[in-house]
């Protein structure tokens, strides 16, 4: 019922570029700040009880999407700064700023992809191997980088290199029919989608840090210092940063790929907003199976970053899914 209403966003909403609120937003926005604080007020009495019901830190589901559901804020920035180098081969004039910016756009572009590899899914597999191999819970997080060297460098340049060539060619397959048009609505998503992206990972990092709180794995009622504290009791920075879910914010992020969708093309903006969805809402339940997070952690991420994104389609003047109806301007 709750991914069923989201995916209306925009239902009602307009063909034309324009900065209006549509009825569906409208009702997808109050939907999900409804469903956010109730879901909020639960889990401010019962966070503790939650994650003692389903914890399991060898739970496939929860390993599988700790190990590869933390790429989206990467993915969607890999895809913006293509989408700038293409936009820079194909519009610019001067030959020197062209494959300047071409070149910029893609060397970003290849960080993302090798963070994609290096930073998440070869690092959580290596730390999940790691885990095996001595005996722990699979899941449990290595946050001092135990797990990495499991893995050569060798094997993660290739991998990422590999990566890059293969995504970038099925991006200019994407790209190389598109107008003018076209190009310039593409632009200014990627350059919103940037702006989404580093907004929602400024405004998590720093929080994790302020709050410092024990993740649901950490807490002992052996150790006075690992003592569970509410959602709303700041710390202090110690080096602990369950709250918010930055696993849940990356799986979140990936709903903004639906505006890299040609606006006249409503099936795939109605499957990738569903999916974006879908994903962010797998990737938070993830969490709390897997013990790395409190159900508060990851409502609170959800709620942040899903308005971060609503601002961004506001800023972007483009809607979920476009339709021909809109709210009349007060």
């Amino acid at each position: 019922m709750y991914s069923k209403a989201l995916v209306e966003i925009g239902l009602k909403g307009s063909m034309k570029m324009d900065n209006e609120v549509t009825r569906g937003e409208v009702k997808g926005i109050k939907i999900f700040w409804g469903v956010a604080l109730i879901l909020l007020l639960i889990a401010t009495f019962f966070d503790q009880q939650i994650s003692e019901a389903v914890m399991n830190q060898n739970s496939w589901f929860g390993n599988f999407f700790q190990n590869y559901g933390d790429a989206g804020d990467l993915i969607i920035l890999f895809i913006a700064s293509e989408i700038i180098g293409f936009y820079a081969l194909h519009k610019f004039k001067h030959v020197g700023v062209k494959y300047t910016v071409a070149l910029g756009a893609f060397a970003f572009a290849y960080n993302q992809m090798f963070n994609v590899w290096g930073r998440d899914y070869l690092y959580y597999t290596a730390s999940m191997i790691n885990n095996y191999r001595h005996h722990l819970p699979l899941g449990l997080a290595n946050n001092d980088g135990t797990g990495a060297p499991l893995f050569s460098a060798t094997l993660q340049w290739t991998t990422a290199i590999v990566s890059f060539v293969i995504f970038t060619y099925l991006i200019h397959l994407w790209l190389r029919n598109k107008n003018d048009a076209q190009f310039d609505y593409l632009l200014k998503a990627a350059l919103v989608g940037i702006f989404v992206v580093e907004a929602a990972e400024l405004a998590i990092n720093k929080m994790k840090d302020i709050w410092g709180r024990f993740r649901p794995y950490e807490y002992s009622n052996n150790n006075p210092a690992e003592k569970f504290t509410p959602w709303y009791h700041l710390n202090g920075i110690n080096g602990h940063k369950s709250f918010p879910s930055g696993h849940t914010m990356a799986g979140w992020l990936v709903l903004w790929a639906t505006f890299f969708v040609d606006r006249q093309n409503l099936k795939s903006q109605k499957y990738l907003t569903a999916f974006g969805i879908i994903f962010g809402i797998v990737v938070a339940l993830s969490r709390i199976r897997i013990g790395a997070h409190w159900a508060s952690d990851t409502i609170v991420s959800s709620t942040i970053v899903v308005t971060i994104i609503f601002a961004g389609s506001r800023l972007l003047g483009a809607h979920f899914i476009e339709n021909n109806e809109t709210l009349p301007q007060n």
